[in-house]
C-alpha cells in the first residue's frame, strides 16, 4: 500500500511539474518514461530498471543525442494496478 501512495505521489508530482515546465518552458523534446511497479515485476527488475535509466542518462550517447535535439523535457511515471477483492474487474 505504501508504494501505491508513493507512486501516486509521483504521478500527480510529475504531471504538476511538467505541465508548469510545459506552459513555461518550449522544447524541442518531450520523454515521458512510464515505469511499472506492479506485482509483475520483482524488485530486483524494477532496481534494473532504474539503474538502466541512470545508465543511460549518465551516457556520452545520450548526452550527444541530446544535445542534437537541442533541448529536452523529461518525466518519470510510475504505474501499477492492485485488484480490489471483492470488485469485479471485467465488465
Amino acid at each position: 500500500m505504501k508504494s501505491l501512495l508513493i507512486g501516486i505521489v509521483l504521478t500527480i508530482t510529475t504531471l504538476f511539474y511538467s505541465a508548469q515546465a510545459h506552459a513555461t518552458v518550449a522544447v524541442d523534446l518531450e520523454l515521458q518514461l512510464l515505469i511499472d511497479v506492479s506485482g509483475s515485476i520483482s524488485q530486483a527488475e524494477l532496481d534494473l530498471q532504474r539503474m538502466g535509466y541512470i545508465a543511460a542518462f549518465n551516457s556520452t550517447d545520450v548526452h550527444n543525442a541530446i544535445l542534437a535535439v537541442g533541448s529536452i523535457a523529461v518525466s518519470v511515471a510510475y504505474f501499477s494496478t492492485t485488484a480490489i477483492p471483492g470488485v469485479p474487474t471485467e465488465v
